[in-house]
């Protein structure tokens, strides 16, 4: 019995099927016809040509198999080792560029994630689905959130750091610019999608709304899902697909994310089927940053308490003088421990009164939060103000501590970029390379 042919993948088996096919695609078209003789139209079950002649048979491995590792170890090295010349021949003459490495490279260069997709020509559910493949190949990348609503991605370069990603986040910090006197949030909580009585349509709203005010970030108090539990009906009872269901109709916005933590509700989907919407948004929603039921928002040289409240549940406002609460589903104030206490309001229709949402305008005083504005908003054919509460948190308060948190105060232009950061030549020609991969003749 003849012995059976190995197949090119077989032959290359050090390196994966896409970056097989990748490297044959990037051949010279008479090297592509020996392929073609050598293995047939599938590769995958090869059968050799008749007209595979000698001749063939030496040009494809004293030729074409050495140029194939060659081009497929060039595509392991980062893209930013490669001269101009290995990049255009790598990348450019290939239907199925390697994106991930671009990837890696605009993210050394500090490119934001809006940066990043408008150079590649790709959506940014593209770019989590790239960022989630480089993920499962391991490579760690940390995430900074700015006050213009923009990411910029780091890679993890030390063993703590990167053990500190295998965790739930008890902190997220945004980064603020050294002009900013102030910063709006919108706050909502208790969304419950999977529920008959979600509102998806005032979800859709607040998102208008923060793009007309000019907010950049959402702050949700917990139940995004209904989870395995509800006091109403539910549309989704299973919960992979309430999640799922989140995950594809919670809005989107280039320069609007979403701060939050998980409430009961969301938490019994991983009680249940082990199923984490936090972690389901780690991957396929980065514009979405959720923690456990608490966390704490680092802001400038104070913080902010994110919380989902249980009726039993004590806590310790770990020194914010703002606390953030849902659960409870109705909007009231109360002060505890010296901080500002902030129960939000449901922003769906299982609530005793109407959903609203609330609007928090935040001055900064010497680097802490000193005068805050609370406006409850009711959406509707016009958004209506229903009430607004304006408080100065900086009375009673010792605000004459130094040692600000260093990233928070550095000057960043709309883009997201520091202002000493100039578009380097090597840039220049990455993203001439990327406009030639997405231009049709």
């Amino acid at each position: 019995m003849p012995k059976k042919l190995q197949t090119i993948y077989e032959l290359l088996s050090d390196f994966s099927n896409e970056e097989i096919e990748s490297a044959l695609a990037s051949l010279a078209k008479d090297e592509q016809n020996i392929i073609l003789k050598r293995y047939g139209t599938d590769l995958h079950n090869p059968i050799t040509s008749d007209s595979f002649t000698k001749e063939d048979r030496l040009k494809f491995y004293n030729s074409i198999v050495p140029k194939l590792k060659k081009i497929l170890a060039r595509n392991k090295i980062s893209f930013t080792e490669l001269t101009t010349d290995d990049k255009s021949s790598i990348f450019m003459k290939t239907d199925k560029p390697d994106l991930k490495m671009l990837v890696i490279d605009l993210i050394k260069e500090q490119k934001s994630n809006n940066e990043i997709c408008d150079i590649l020509k790709i959506s940014k559910e593209e770019l989590y689905n790239l960022l989630l493949e480089l993920k499962n190949r391991g490579v760690s990348i940390d995430r900074k959130y700015y006050s213009n609503g923009i990411i910029k991605y780091k890679l993890v370069r030390t063993f703590n750091d990167a053990c500190l990603l295998n965790t739930v986040k008890k902190e997220r910090t945004i980064i603020t610019d050294t002009t900013d006197k102030n910063i709006k949030f919108l706050l909502i909580s208790d969304l419950h999608f999977g529920n008959k009585l979600e509102r998806l349509d005032l979800i859709n709203r607040a998102y208008e709304y923060c793009a007309k005010c000019g907010i950049n970030y959402i702050l949700c108090c917990g139940d995004l899902i209904d989870g395995a539990f509800t006091k109403g009906e539910q549309s989704i009872s299973n919960l992979y697909e309430q999640v799922d269901y989140f995950i594809k109709n919670y809005p989107q916005d280039n320069s609007i994310l979403t701060i939050g933590v998980s409430g009961d509700h969301d938490l019994s989907a991983l009680q249940h089927d082990a199923i984490s919407i936090i972690e389901m948004c780690n991957n396929y929603r980065h514009d979405i940053i959720l923690s456990g039921n608490s966390s704490i928002l680092n802001l400038r040289n104070d913080k902010i308490l994110l919380f989902h409240m249980k009726n039993t549940l004590m806590y310790d406002n770990l020194g914010a003088p703002l606390v953030l609460q849902g659960h409870s589903h109705k909007y009231s104030t109360f002060v505890k421990n010296g901080a500002l206490n902030i129960i939000v309001p449901s922003l769906s229709d299982l609530t005793t009164s109407i959903p609203t949402a609330l609007e928090l305008n935040v001055n900064f005083k010497g680097g802490y939060i000193g005068e805050i504005c609370v406006k409850q908003i009711l959406f509707g054919p016009t958004d209506i103000i229903l009430n607004d509460t304006t408080l100065d948190l900086a009375i009673g308060r010792d605000l004459k501590k130094t040692g600000y948190y260093s990233e928070n105060f550095r000057k960043i232009n709309k883009e997201g970029t520091t202002s000493t950061q100039n578009s380097s030549p090597k840039m220049e020609k990455v993203k001439k390379i990327a406009q030639r991969m997405y231009t049709k003749d």
